[in-house]
């Protein structure tokens, strides 16, 4: 910091000394002229996507599978009680 400033030493300008100031105008010659015009969308055009998309395989549902029927409450039960370790 220096006496005549309060920010950090530099070329930047006083706070009090702003003005308002226009944003850099691209010119033809280096490439502002051609594509889409971005003036009116912040951040430029949108970025590519790298991700692949491609036809479903003949024959492909996109439904998803119905479920399984439920098993019965207690259907494994005498299974269970016949299944324990050989040291019981």
């Amino acid at each position: 910091m220096t006496a005549g400033t309060d920010q950090l030493v530099g070329s930047w300008t006083r706070a009090d000394d702003v003005t308002d100031a226009e944003p850099p105008v691209r010119s033809a010659d280096d490439g502002g002229g051609t594509g889409t015009d971005t003036t009116d969308r912040p951040g430029g055009s949108p970025r590519r996507t790298r991700r692949v998309t491609t036809a479903p395989v003949p024959g492909y549902d996109p439904a998803a599978p119905p479920e399984p029927a439920r098993h019965r409450d207690g259907e494994n039960d005498a299974q269970l009680l016949r299944d324990v370790p050989p040291h019981w």
